[in-house]
């Protein structure tokens, strides 16, 4: 994780050389004649796994999670119309549909993730930033458990 005064230069590098990562990760693996379920499983763990920290502690603008999830499609898709529905090919397989990660809502899981994490009852220092932005709304008291 980088820090800097200029966002513009913590973005790029916590974010977009990650994703042209993610790009030339999948990118190599496109000379391979993959099934559909191969190139899944390529985009869950050779793909996705770069930003899953990043996407986890980083504010992300919908044109960025956009812009992953475009890569991660294309790359399933050869570049072409895709064939199945997205909404079916990231349903569970026992809904006929082969498990494919939406990036948008992993990214929106990862974030809630944090609110169980801030509402248990331990005293960890980090939670005094968190604790300080949601004084305005009542603070952490009114979390639910």
């Amino acid at each position: 994780m980088h820090f800097s005064y200029d966002s513009e230069c913590a973005k790029k590098l916590n974010l977009e050389d990650k994703i042209a990562t993610l790009e030339k990760t999948l990118n190599s693996w496109k000379r391979r004649k993959l099934t559909l379920i191969g190139k899944i499983h390529i985009v869950k763990t050779l793909g996705l796994s770069k930003l899953i920290h990043s996407a986890s502690v980083l504010a992300m603008s919908k044109h960025t999670v956009e812009r992953i999830n475009k890569i991660i499609f294309n790359f399933l898709w050869d570049g072409k119309p895709a064939k199945i529905k997205k909404k079916t090919i990231i349903a569970e397989k026992k809904h006929g549909g082969l498990k494919m990660i939406d990036f948008e809502i992993m990214e929106r899981s990862l974030k809630l993730a944090w609110l169980k994490r801030i509402a248990d009852n331990n005293l960890a220092a980090w939670k005094i930033i968190p604790e300080q932005a949601l004084s305005q709304y009542g603070g952490m008291a009114n979390l639910p458990k």
